[in-house]
């Protein structure tokens, strides 16, 4: 009999440990990723990064650009996050996500990010291109990087 009292403790403590575990996510209703249903606070976004490239045609180069991927950095090739194959627009965009734009939020506030390009041409050649340097800010929604060589 006393087995099975220990084994009634034994559950209730584990399921009171269980339970006391808080949903964990973005409390701040300023960011991008706010979470009304969390409990603790966890890593906040507050900016966007939009990547856009106006046209294939890119700086000198003769041949058409056919992709380009954009690796988190700060070594090229580190961490690929995404990858452009639809060129435009050719105007200055306003943190709108349209046809042809890659968008990456940013985690935390204050914090510095590199990324870094690769282009892909229609003759099967590529080269990696600029890299862009980014900071999470509290006061910027957004940040637009246009995409050249």
């Amino acid at each position: 009999m006393k087995k099975y009292g220990v084994y009634v403790v034994v559950f209730f403590l584990i399921s009171s440990i269980v339970s006391c575990k808080k949903k964990e996510g973005c409390r701040d209703v300023n960011a991008l990723n706010f979470d009304s249903s969390a409990e603790k606070d966890g890593n906040c976004s507050y900016t966007k990064a939009l990547f856009y490239a106006p046209s294939n045609r890119i700086g000198g180069v003769v041949e058409d650009v056919v992709k380009i991927e954009i690796y988190l950095g700060p070594t090229p090739g580190e961490q690929l996050i995404g990858t452009i194959a639809t060129f435009g627009p050719t105007e200055t965009i306003n943190c709108a996500v349209t046809t042809g734009i890659f968008e990456y939020e940013l985690p935390g506030s204050e914090v510095e990010y590199i990324f870094i390009t690769r282009y892909y041409y229609d003759n099967n050649t590529d080269e990696f291109g600029d890299s862009h340097l980014l900071k999470a800010d509290k006061n910027k929604n957004c940040e637009t990087v246009r995409l050249t060589l």
